[in-house]
């Protein structure tokens, strides 16, 4: 009983404390929401606070600016005047500064009068550069002492470092306290250790050369272009500015959406827009200063950020670009703009400008007080005029519009739309007012705008010393040599015979090529047009009475807009046509029409902690690309020497010299319209000379091939990078392109030349890359087959797509060796290679060039060799494996995998034996440095999905999956293939819509560009299709659309296709597809290499059984009977293409077996 009864108050106790608790949490709850407001009230107020005491010490500074103080000046003085008197006499006398009545604003002691101590004596100055040169010459002083007189915070800050500076001091290191940070000045770093004294570019202009006699002057400008959305605006405005001196110039209004960073002829254009077709900021750089910019930073599409390191300066610039709300807009906009920029001023360097459309008046200076403005303002002062005013005292910039006596005329910045009203609210504001020498409006700018643009001076003694500078000046092909330029070549060539090393004789080939290769700048191209110029005439005159002509200007501003449309639209067309005509193509065409560079405009890095930093600093990202490829290519394991030696076969036969004739069909082979390496020596070049070197670049390469010396000029590289998709800001996301010499790449050729018989044959029929006669056509086939043929007799498959984790930037350098030795490949050319690689080095080029770095690992980017080395490390690793009882029976023979380069695709019939290979195929690409990507391998199987895992990671099974362009799937549904290269089609249609929808293009041309560069997009793969109706439909429903589109009909217009086809005259997919599959199957049957393709076509499964009902339309099912036996003979097959391509519904009993 008692028993229970204690149980029962346990539970009572237990209740009575858990309501205990409920009670206390919900009265806590209670009270925390009702002390939350105050709280938040508190902490609001707490900023309130800090902002009022930021101001209260900007307040102090300033106030305490132009004060000092002097000490030990005996009270003698009867009157404040005596004591004025004094201290202009003691300046006088022991200064030798004359201090006028009007240098002084107040003068008086502090403190209360003491008999035994004199009083320090406070002196505000009304000019602070006369505080500054009493400063510079205080210890001639002889009584007397002066220092400058700190706020309160400073003192504090200053007491706390002066142990600091006594510890230093001590040390014998030269050390001070200036204002209220501590400064240690150690040894200058000679510029030498670095790098050598340069001489300025020959580019900048001569208002930037240092001269002793002169100071250089930097113009910068800002203007409102009230849009620069379209190309033709650019050019107008560029046009414009040919005839203004200018180096910087910011832009209000861009009106460009994103945000990026274009690299033209004679500027770069940066712009930051985050509203379509409204406001955004931009700047306009010279290209003689692009090796000075180190920031683009676009805030929001009303502030943006250039940090610049300006030559002739020791501390780098921030320039900002605003575009301020306009007065009507709400309190809430402004204030939120005047917060945005207020933050970002924290973050700048110390030399500040701002600049832009203010959209406020600040008028004449009121007071004395207000030292920000000069005293040449006017007009009234608006709300949006009093708020910039507010933000200069805060942050103590200067007004400079307002310190240079301008004419009347040549102050206001704005013109309201009644041109009755012209306004000042367009300013250039800084804290480095004392480098100015000028700011004006400039009124003869040829462009139209409703604002002006206002232009800044700024003076620079002597330019900054440059470590390290680069320039690459875009090169025009050449087309001609000189008779004189080619007899100057030859002489230079005979030397080569007298060097003594290869080194030697090649740095003479290279020298001479480069001294006959002229470089200039591309052919400048008008883009203007005579109509457009003689428009511009006309508004010139114009301007000159803008207020009377406002409405002229505006109606010939859009002429000459509507001009340059018409004549760049007619100059692109023209290049255009004229390579369709050379080339059948557009892509040439749209490599010359190239008028810019993009770059990278930021970029993104995770750190340690998995924190991702963005950077907009140009050294920076430079530094970060260059940081991703030497970790890319640094070999961190630690390789094992090579297996086998090097040493020459004494049973090989010698190799032969090279010959002229292997050098000629290799020059003759190089493509065009390539980029150079750093020699800048084109292949068009090389044809050019090609009689002229052959000899002399054969006695170079026959002594390689004997001393085994390789120039250095080989071994190094150059990087650039192409965006491919994604995130601009990932560098991942960039293709990397590898510039090397081209004389390298003639002699790679000729290697290559040699070498392909002998690695080709090493290769086996599963690899369909790099090798002639094989085609992504061939695995395509393959896998098709299989998976539909398993199908239809229910065979169990499992395929693998393998995906490695950049295989030809991974490979391991000693197992290409010993892949190239067990291939049969000679000695000798294996040490050359190697040779090559050992000292392989490599840099990124953006704007700039990287550091070099090492390449220790990967095949070489751009080199003729390297798809076939990898080929053949790729079949060194694959003869590792045992796979002899693996993979699917096909006929009595084993189809364990297909390669394509580098696309790997395993075939098995359960999962387990996929497993196996798996593993062991991961385990022996390890050695060769190749690691399987676990993300992008994916299975494929038609039965049962079993967990398969490599390295304790789950591999994903899919439904389908894009192999080699073609989309393999489970069903072998080739409708969605179909459907997939219809939108691929009309995407590379809209591409070119400049042409195929351009009435001005004769349809001829537009034919020419459909055959060659349209329809091949839509047929791609077709061999591999089952040609049924419904995937003819959509094909043929695809060209018609396409065809309607390049004539301007439309469906519901009701033409009869036959009379649109007579027009256009375009090859007919139909035909096409069938034309296609027909001569590729004949040629699949009569090809005597063993490939997979004939052995899977002929493959029945005689273990399978077939589903009940009706089966899938299978690929041969549109081929007549007995087409495997006709198709072995040539001339039949031929002869019966016209009736398979017709579809004659006889063809069948044409053919007898």
């Amino acid at each position: 009983m008692e028993q229970q009864f204690q149980i029962f108050f346990d539970k009572i106790k237990i209740e009575m404390d858990m309501q205990t608790t409920t009670i206390t949490n919900s009265l806590l709850q209670k009270i925390e929401e009702k002390l939350q407001p105050i709280i938040e009230e508190n902490k609001n107020l707490k900023e309130k606070i800090e902002v009022l005491e930021n101001k209260i010490n900007k307040l102090e500074n300033y106030k305490k600016k132009n004060n000092l103080l002097l000490f030990r000046l005996e009270e003698t003085e009867k009157s404040s005047l005596d004591l004025f008197n004094t201290v202009k006499e003691i300046m006088k006398n022991d200064l030798d500064i004359l201090v006028n009545d009007s240098d002084i604003q107040n003068i008086y002691r502090i403190g209360n009068r003491n008999k035994d101590k004199s009083r320090p004596l406070l002196i505000s100055f009304t000019n602070y550069w006369k505080k500054v040169e009493i400063l510079k010459n205080k210890k001639r002083l002889k009584d007397v002492y002066i220092v400058e007189d700190y706020p309160k915070t400073v003192l504090e800050k200053r007491k706390l470092l002066q142990e600091q500076l006594k510890e230093e001091r001590a040390k014998g290191k030269f050390a001070f306290i200036k204002y209220d940070s501590y400064r240690k000045r150690n040894n200058p770093n000679p510029v030498g250790l670095r790098g050598v004294d340069r001489p300025l570019p020959s580019n900048i202009p001569t208002s930037t050369q240092k001269n002793k006699n002169n100071i250089n002057k930097i113009q910068i400008a800002t203007i409102n272009a009230r849009t620069l959305r379209t190309e033709e605006r650019l050019i107008e405005l560029e046009e414009a500015l040919k005839d203004i001196r200018w180096d910087i110039l910011g832009l209000c209004e861009v009106r460009r959406s994103g945000e990026e960073i274009k690299e033209f002829k004679d500027f770069i254009f940066y712009w930051k827009g985050d509203t379509q077709g409204k406001y955004g900021i931009g700047f306009l750089v010279k290209k003689y200063l692009k090796q000075y910019i180190e920031e683009f930073n676009g805030i929001s599409d009303r502030i943006g950020i250039l940090n610049i390191n300006l030559p002739g300066f020791r501390n780098s610039f921030s320039i900002l670009q605003i575009y301020a709300p306009t007065d009507q807009a709400m309190e809430k906009e402004k204030d939120i703009f005047y917060t945005s920029l207020t933050k970002t001023m924290q973050n700048l360097n110390k030399n500040i400008i701002v600049m832009g459309d203010f959209n406020g008046q600040i008028g004449a200076k009121s007071d004395k007080g207000e030292f920000i403005i000069g005293k040449y303002g006017q007009g009234k002062r608006t709300d949006n005029g009093q708020r910039m005013i507010n933000f200069c005292f805060e942050q103590n910039l200067r007004v400079m519009n307002t310190f240079f006596l301008k004419k009347q005329d040549r102050k206001w910045t704005w013109m309201s739309p009644n041109g009755k009203d012209r306004n000042e609210i367009d300013f250039i504001i800084t804290n480095i007012p004392k480098i100015f020498t000028n700011v004006s409006v400039v009124s003869s700018l040829n462009f139209n705008s409703d604002h002006r643009m206002v232009r800044g001076t700024i003076a620079c003694k002597e330019l900054k010393l440059q470590r390290r500078k680069f320039h690459r000046t875009n090169c025009r092909h050449i087309t001609h040599i000189s008779e004189q330029n080619l007899h100057e070549l030859k002489i230079s060539l005979n030397l080569i015979e007298k060097q003594n090393t290869v080194q030697e004789k090649y740095n003479i080939l290279e020298e001479a090529l480069i001294k006959i290769n002229k470089f200039k700048t591309r052919d400048k191209r008008d883009k203007l047009g005579d109509e457009a110029r003689s428009k511009l005439k006309l508004r010139q005159e114009m301007i000159i009475n803008r207020k009377e002509n406002r409405t002229q200007i505006a109606e010939i501003s859009k002429e000459i807009s509507n001009a340059i449309r018409k004549h760049r639209k007619t100059n692109r067309l023209s290049i255009i046509r004229e390579q369709i005509n050379k080339t059948g193509g557009t892509k040439r065409a749209l490599k010359q029409l190239k008028e810019h560079s993009v770059w990278i405009p930021k970029t993104t890095q995770k750190g340690k902690d998995n924190k991702i930093t963005t950077t907009t600093k140009r050294r920076h990202i430079l530094q970060m690309a260059t940081d991703f490829y030497k970790e890319l290519y640094a070999n961190k394991t630690k390789e094992k020497l090579c297996k086998t030696t090097l040493e020459e076969d004494p049973n090989q036969e010698p190799i032969p010299y090279i010959m002229q004739s292997e050098i000629r069909r290799a020059i003759q082979t190089q493509k065009s319209c390539k980029s150079p390496g750093d020699d800048m020596i084109t292949n068009e070049l090389l044809k050019l000379t090609m009689e002229e070197i052959t000899q002399p670049f054969k006695h170079i390469c026959n002594e390689i091939l004997e001393t085994e010396q390789i120039p250095v000029q080989w071994s190094s590289s150059t990087i650039i990078l192409l965006y491919k998709k994604g995130d601009k800001s990932e560098i991942n996301n960039y293709r990397p392109i590898s510039l090397m010499s081209n004389l390298y790449k003639v002699f790679s050729k000729i290697l290559l030349h040699r070498l392909t018989k002998k690695l080709d044959s090493n290769q086996p029929k599963e690899q369909a890359g790099f090798r002639s006669d094989f085609s992504t056509i061939d695995h395509i086939h393959t896998v098709k087959q299989i998976i539909e043929k398993c199908n239809e007799y229910d065979r169990p498959y499992y395929l693998s797509f393998v995906d490695y984790n950049k295989a030809f930037d991974s490979l391991n350098h000693n197992y290409i060796w010993d892949s190239l030795r067990n291939q049969g490949v000679e000695s000798k050319f294996i040490r050359i290679i190697k040779n090559i690689y050992v000292n392989s080095t490599a840099k990124v080029q953006l704007e700039d060039v990287g550091d070099q770095f090492k390449i220790q690992k990967g095949v070489r980017q751009g080199d003729p060799l390297s798809p076939k080395i990898f080929n053949a490390v790729l079949e060194n690793i694959f003869r590792q494996l045992n796979w002899e009882t693996f993979g699917i029976q096909i006929n009595g023979e084993k189809l364990h995998h297909l390669r394509f380069a580098d696309d790997v695709i395993l075939f098995a019939e359960d999962p387990i034996t996929l497993r196996t290979m798996l593993q062991q195929l991961t385990a022996e690409s390890k050695k060769a440095g190749l690691t399987m990507n676990i993300s992008k391998t994916k299975l494929m199987t038609n039965k049962t999905e079993v967990k398969i895992e490599v390295d304790k990671e789950e591999i994903e099974y899919v439904k389908e999956y894009i192999y080699l362009g073609q989309v393999i799937s489970v069903e072998d549904l080739s409708i969605k293939e179909v459907e997939r290269r219809v939108n691929n089609t009309w995407q590379r249609y809209w591409s070119l819509r400049e042409i195929m929808k351009n009435k001005s293009v004769p349809i001829s041309e537009k034919k020419t560009v459909y055959n060659t560069c349209i329809l091949p997009c839509l047929t791609y793969g077709c061999q591999t299709w089952p040609l049924t109706q419904k995937i003819e439909h959509k094909l043929d429903v695809c060209q018609r659309g396409m065809e309607r589109s390049m004539l301007g009909l439309r469906l519901k217009d009701k033409w009869k296709a036959t009379t649109i086809r007579s027009i256009t005259k375009v090859a007919d997919v139909k035909v096409k597809t069938r034309t296609l599959k027909w001569k590729w199957t004949g040629h699949m049957m009569r090809s005597e290499t063993g490939k997979w393709t004939k052995k899977v076509t002929e493959w029945y499964p005689r273990d399978g059984k077939r589903r009940r009902g009706r089966q899938k339309k299978r690929w041969e099912d549109d081929l007549p009977k007995g087409w495997r036996r006709t198709a072995m003979d040539r001339q039949k097959w031929r002869e019966l293409e016209e009736a398979y391509v017709a579809r004659q519904p006889d063809l069948v009993t044409d053919i007898k077996c």
